[in-house]
């Protein structure tokens, strides 16, 4: 999923506004705007849609379009800093776990997490409901669990391997691997944390 229907359905959410209101607004249908929370945007290539759902939910278009940031809070001088991280994959409302944990308990850098949630990935003793804290980096190391973005749209945790055309993922070192072309993929960091049954 793009970080645009991402931000979409969380902004439109957090207005308060449903899908057919939003439809209105841009004139366009409400299946449209379905198309958009799910991922489907081929026909979004009009600037000035762009600035009119931008203007909607008041943020930019680069917010609309990008990542969302992490957002480092200190509420009072006496408190830990605490740290709030984006995570994926989205849960059955389009909606991210919530995750602040304080500085000292994640170190230095930008995380991401990321929520198993079937028990289709039997990697490093993880299980379903357990949530991965990552660190920012394209460098992962061979060994190590790497946080991955395939197409901009489907986050996986995978072993990865590098050539000079080509990206193999392995969901345990000794399977045959998915391999992609470079371009398709991206090395968002590396497993450094791992919480067990994170509600």
């Amino acid at each position: 999923m793009s970080y645009f229907s991402v931000n979409f359905k969380r902004l439109r959410k957090q207005k308060g506004l449903t899908q057919a209101q939003v439809a209105a607004y841009l004139g366009v249908t409400k299946s449209t705007i379905s198309n958009y929370e799910s991922g489907y945007v081929e026909h979004l290539d009009s600037h000035e849609k762009l600035a009119r759902i931008a203007e909607l939910f008041g943020v930019t278009i680069n917010e609309l379009l990008n990542e969302p940031k992490i957002t480092v809070t200190t509420p009072d001088p006496e408190k830990p800093e605490l740290v709030e991280i984006p995570s994926f994959p989205l849960d059955r409302n389009g909606e991210r776990a919530k995750i602040a944990l304080t500085r000292d308990v994640l170190g230095k850098g930008e995380f991401l997490g990321f929520r198993i949630i079937d028990e289709s990935l039997k990697i490093g003793r993880l299980e379903q409901g357990d949530m991965v804290i990552c660190l920012r980096t394209e460098n992962v190391p061979e060994d190590e669990l790497a946080l991955v973005l395939i197409e901009k749209r489907t986050h996986l945790l995978r072993y990865v391997k590098e050539d000079a055309d080509n990206i193999f993922l392995f969901t345990e070192k000794s399977r045959e691997p998915t391999v992609y072309p470079k371009d398709k993929v991206d090395i968002l960091g590396k497993a450094v944390k791992k919480f067990c049954n994170f509600n």
